[in-house]
């Protein structure tokens, strides 16, 4: 306990110091809790590593962030922005699927389970970077798009890697093709009934819920948006999505029941209050934590790779080319469908470059197709490090794009 305290102590420190100094001249604070990780990282100071307790920390970190990211949606600007949210996730993960497939099947010679299933985990975008990126950016219809954008695009990754893994696990391997379509339509059902409970049942019954408990005491209703949370990113593991889609869709049900009519102003006044209280913590405690821990991991991954051998050539290549084609795929493939659904040219480059960041939810896959075969340990570390890149690269071009 003394050591992951220490440990605590450090990140947060160092995390949110730097990220107050990134803000400080014009960068992204993200961008600085990630670089106060890396530094804490066994790859340079080896002060702090990864472990158990820091871990499960960083994930209550990141539905803490997902909770808020959902509370502060404008709903009305979300669903107004629907039909061009999924046109433009759908843009993104095409493209950048097809990208990465061809590239390192053909270019990089993978195989081709290995360049199937890279293609399904660089194609999705980290909706907690998102989050992170546009958390106080102002600009609602452009946050509005990117967050739903991203929430159909880790629906849409789930589906894809649902496909990949049922040809990785076909005849020889475990399934067959049979078990292996029934396998993926049982996902897919699960998936879309989560998804059509929450949007329609939960988030119709649960404001008359909100509304009673309004006329007593305000703790007791904090409570139930946190039990709330807790159960929908229970429910979204079970049918296979990361938990932080499931912490979303308890904000954006928040979101949704202060759009109604209000005009007592009950529901504004909570709704600002538990927006306060959130973000105050997540700005003090969760964000440098969780930002700050990927930092680490990146340092933890490039420390295991020894310079100048042939292990780490082939690494860098693999980044370079992994990356150029993550960072295109989304840049075009988000960026394009958002100029032809009516988006200006200036707004459109903003979405393409906010939806490049990936995140939890590829670590999680990463880890997942390590244990299978899929990846080789150089593969593994070359995906951790794009993914972890793609966090520092995300802010830094929606940081530019806005100031042209």
């Amino acid at each position: 306990m003394e050591n992951f305290l220490l440990s605590l102590l450090l990140l947060l420190f160092l995390s949110r110091l730097l990220g107050i100094l990134a803000q400080r001249v014009g960068i992204h604070p993200l961008i600085g809790e990630v670089l106060g990780g890396l530094i804490l990282s066994p790859l340079i100071l080896d002060l702090v590593v990864i472990t158990t307790p820091l871990d499960v920390f960083s994930q209550f970190a990141i539905i803490m962030v997902m909770l808020y990211s959902g509370l502060t949606t404008e709903y009305k600007s979300y669903t107004a922005h629907r039909g061009e949210s999924i046109l433009i996730a759908v843009g993104g993960v095409v493209v950048s699927f097809l990208l990465i497939y061809y590239v390192t099947r053909f270019l990089l010679g993978f195989s081709q389970i290995t360049s199937l299933f890279m293609g399904a985990i660089l194609s999705n975008t980290a909706i907690e970077v998102s989050a992170g990126v546009l958390r106080k950016s102002g600009e609602d219809d452009v946050t509005s798009v990117v967050m739903g954008a991203s929430f159909a695009d880790d629906v849409l990754a789930v589906v894809v890697l649902g496909i990949v893994t049922s040809l990785a696990l076909s005849p020889g391997e475990g399934l067959s093709e049979v078990e292996g379509v029934k396998v993926l339509l049982i996902t897919l059902a699960k998936v879309l009934i989560f998804l059509a409970a929450t949007f329609f049942i939960l988030s119709k019954a649960l404001p008359r819920i909100f509304d009673r408990f309004l006329k007593g005491s305000e703790k007791v209703l904090f409570t139930i948006t946190f039990l709330l949370t807790f159960l929908l990113a229970i429910l979204a593991r079970y049918v296979e999505l990361h938990e932080v889609i499931g912490a979303y869709l308890a904000g954006l049900i928040l979101a949704r029941w202060r759009s109604h009519p209000d005009p007592m102003l009950k529901r504004t006044v909570y709704w600002g209050r538990i927006n306060e209280t959130t973000e105050n913590m997540i700005t003090a405690l969760f964000s440098p934590i969780f930002f700050g821990y990927m930092g680490i991991l990146l340092g933890d991954e490039l420390n295991g790779i020894s310079l100048g051998g042939p292990a780490f050539s082939r690494f860098i290549i693999v980044i370079i080319v992994i990356a150029s084609m993550a960072v295109v795929g989304k840049l075009f493939g988000c960026g394009i469908v958002a100029y032809l659904t009516g988006f200006t040219k200036r707004d459109s480059v903003k979405i393409g470059g906010v939806m490049v960041g990936r995140g939890a939810l590829e670590l999680v896959l990463i880890s997942y197709g390590f244990s299978r075969g899929f990846l080789d340990p150089v593969q593994s570390a070359a995906v951790i490090t794009v993914t972890l890149l793609t966090v520092f690269i995300a802010p830094l071009l929606y940081t530019r794009f806005t100031r042209e």
